[in-house]
């Protein structure tokens, strides 16, 4: 089984957000509600933008593998074509050798 960037993502989305829910009980508990109405949309808003640029960034790294898989195999296709042409070079020389023998 392929673990995914999504799938990543959605275990850090929902570590914030138990994090965050655990932040804001103990936080009522000792009195600091204030503290929390205050900076929890600064908070929420921090956790997303955290998140959309991992995902993006992880996009993005998927995208250049994507295209160094592309470019591989387009070398490798190019690779085959030059040991075929070397594997003919070296059957006219040998044809060449017994035509000229003879």
């Amino acid at each position: 089984m392929k673990i995914e960037s999504k799938d990543i993502l959605i275990t850090i989305i929902g570590l914030i957000l138990t994090a965050l829910l655990s932040i804001s009980i103990n936080l009522e508990k000792i009195g600091l509600k204030q503290f929390l109405s205050n900076n929890f949309i600064l908070i929420i808003a921090i956790s997303v933008s955290i998140i959309i640029v991992v995902y993006m960034k992880i996009n993005e790294i998927n995208q250049e593998l994507d295209n160094q898989k592309i470019e591989q195999n387009r070398l490798s296709e190019k690779l085959k074509i030059h040991e075929h042409l070397i594997n003919i070079k070296a059957e006219i020389k040998t044809l060449q050798k017994e035509v000229f023998k003879k």
